[in-house]
């Protein structure tokens, strides 16, 4: 049920029109963004595993280059 807006009719329904459009762009906003971000958190997070793993590798020393003592 919708009541009775007079002359002000046009003017409120168009400012409920553009409230829920602006609503609407904020959250397609804020989705766009947290996909950007989430991909590029997911990058890093690849990099510093990469990182990671490269430095855990053991490396191989040449035979006599560690002395013990």
């Amino acid at each position: 049920m919708m009541p009775d807006l007079g002359k002000y009719e046009i003017t409120v329904l168009s400012a409920y029109g553009a409230a829920f459009l602006l609503i609407a762009l904020l959250i397609l906003q804020s989705w766009w963004r947290g996909r950007k971000m989430y991909r590029a958190l997911r990058e890093v997070e690849e990099r510093r595993n990469a990182l990671r793993a490269s430095k855990s590798e053991p490396k191989s020393e040449p035979k006599g280059a560690h002395v013990h003592g």
